[in-house]
């Protein structure tokens, strides 16, 4: 467990000190630990100030799934499906619907290729807040 959940690199330690974020094309990864939910939330700022919706959507995702696993709400492997999260989730009722939502409009923009509107985009936002997933401490960028 403590291998799939290190914290890699320097990265626990004093990334926020640093200020630096990671290059936007970390975002790649398909591991969604590989980032803290502050550098997926940074990720997420960055595609949307590029006007990649869909891209942002993803990476808010992955912070969502992230927190919810630091939160012990979820149990984290990349191997698994989103469904399997939702299915498997240890929070209330009113908590595992939204994550439902958001799984549900991820698949349709992400794996349904559609680009969402920012209607979309921000209903999505308010249900990810709405699991606790932090804002990004850095304060995002202007729009």
């Amino acid at each position: 467990r403590w291998f799939m959940e290190r914290p890699q690199g320097n990265r626990a330690a004093g990334e926020a000190g640093s200020g630096a974020a990671p290059p936007l094309e970390a975002s790649a990864t398909e591991n969604a630990l590989d980032h803290s939910v502050d550098e997926w939330e940074v990720f997420a700022r960055q595609w949307l100030d590029r006007g990649d919706v869909r891209q942002a959507i993803r990476a808010l995702y992955l912070a969502t799934l992230v927190h919810l696993h630091r939160e012990r709400f979820i149990e984290y492997n990349r191997a698994c499906t989103n469904w399997v999260y939702v299915r498997n989730f240890r929070g209330g009722a009113a908590e595992r619907g939204v994550l439902q939502s958001l799984t549900r409009t991820f698949d349709v923009v992400w794996y349904g290729d559609r680009e969402p509107s920012g209607e979309e985009y921000r209903d999505f936002e308010q249900g990810v807040r709405r699991l606790g997933t932090p804002a990004p401490v850095s304060g995002g960028g202007g729009g």
